[in-house]
């Protein structure tokens, strides 16, 4: 996938080399912190503000940003989503890699549910292929090898983990399945449709003629994607309460 490869070296460089090193150092420092450090009363505490964070984060992009994109005419709102989403594929993608690799863990340390591997396994095999699909689609890559092995790899990885716990599977409580089932949906629609998004606006902004038009209809598609990430994650704390 030399586009996306390409495209996300772009959302790098535009998004500024400081601010992506520093998002990334601080998901890599939460991350040990929160996952090898804390307790787990400190690391569930991690856990919730990143959340938060990352839900508030989604608010002003869907009920803000969102607005004024399709306020402006497409010159201006491509002009200035091109500026604005390579940061955003940078902090919003960090903090809800961090807010899922807290999560998961944390779940399983709380016994929040039965039967954890298998099931963690289960739910790796759809994200991961959700994600790939979600590039595949919007870069019109289907027939990429590259592409083809990653899904290899997803699907026996986790075919291999699903293996090695089988004999520990067993049913889960509707709201934890409801649960599993619409944070996979979120870390899809994250870090595969609103990041694809993103990697395409910057590669369009990049392009000799750029088409501002696609540019500001990437950017308000986004930001509707934003407004379903906040449904979803108020589906969650309201199933968890």
């Amino acid at each position: 996938m030399t586009t996306v490869r390409r495209g996300v070296r772009r959302v790098v460089d535009d998004a500024g080399p400081g601010f992506t090193l520093a998002s990334l150092a601080s998901a890599v420092a939460v991350l040990w912190y929160a996952g090898y450090a804390a307790p787990a009363v400190r690391a569930r505490y991690v856990h919730l503000v990143l959340g938060l964070l990352w839900t508030g984060g989604n608010l002003v992009f869907g009920v803000v940003v969102g607005p004024v994109l399709s306020s402006l005419d497409d010159r201006r709102a491509g002009a200035f989503y091109a500026r604005a989403a390579p940061r955003f594929a940078v902090l919003f993608s960090a903090m809800l890699v961090v807010v899922i690799a807290v999560g998961v863990p944390l779940s399983v340390r709380m016994r929040l549910f039965d039967h954890p591997r298998p099931w963690v396994a289960l739910v790796g095999f759809a994200a991961g292929t959700g994600i790939l699909l979600a590039f595949a689609r919007r870069f019109d890559a289907w027939g990429d090898r590259r592409l083809q092995a990653a899904f290899g790899v997803v699907a026996v990885a986790s075919a291999g983990a699903f293996a090695a716990t089988a004999s520990e599977f067993g049913p889960l409580s509707t709201s934890m399945l409801l649960t599993l089932a619409v944070g996979t949906l979120i870390t899809v629609v994250g870090l595969g449709a609103i990041l694809a998004n993103d990697v395409r606006a910057t590669f369009e902004a990049r392009a000799a003629r750029p088409d501002y038009a696609r540019v500001a209809a990437l950017g308000r598609r986004n930001a509707l994607l934003a407004r379903v990430q906040i449904l979803l994650q108020l589906f969650i704390v309201i199933s968890v309460l």
